[in-house]
């Protein structure tokens, strides 16, 4: 596992996402609406969780193996969902709109966060499917 990897994945979607739930609610609070706060939480969470991760693991594809890059995503992933502060209450991504806030609001957050991060590192890090040889050709 890379540590570093780990790390910056971790501290830049802890710290992404707690933006995302102050700007929403921020919204929420000059809207009067807890459902305009809650989309803009939603769609700012996901842009930090498809970008950061994907850019990260990016950087390092030729140095590492795809199995190390994914393990260092995904605990990483993890690891930056329990430091976001609103993790703890439960507001940190979508649930609480379906579910009670609470501990299993904080545990459909937690497999969504980390599913949405996941399908972009495995985005970022999947083999090429063209088989054809890098380089190029002799010219006839």
């Amino acid at each position: 596992m890379r540590l570093a990897l780990t790390v910056q994945i971790a501290l830049a979607t802890a710290i992404g996402g707690f933006v995302a739930g102050l700007l929403a609610l921020w919204v929420g609070s000059t809207t009067l609406s807890v459902g305009a706060g809650v989309t803009v939480r939603a769609v700012l969470v996901v842009l930090v969780l498809v970008l950061v991760p994907a850019i990260a693991v990016r950087r390092h594809l030729l140095d590492v193996d795809r199995t190390v890059l994914r393990r260092s995503a995904a605990v990483g992933l993890v690891l930056g969902y329990l430091l976001n502060p609103l993790s703890w209450l439960g507001r940190a991504f979508v649930a609480q709109t379906f579910v009670p806030v609470g501990l299993a609001s904080a545990a459909v957050d937690l497999a969504l966060w980390t599913a949405v991060g996941m399908g972009a590192v495995l985005l970022a890090t999947r083999s090429a499917t063209n088989r054809e040889p890098l380089g190029y050709e002799p010219a006839a």
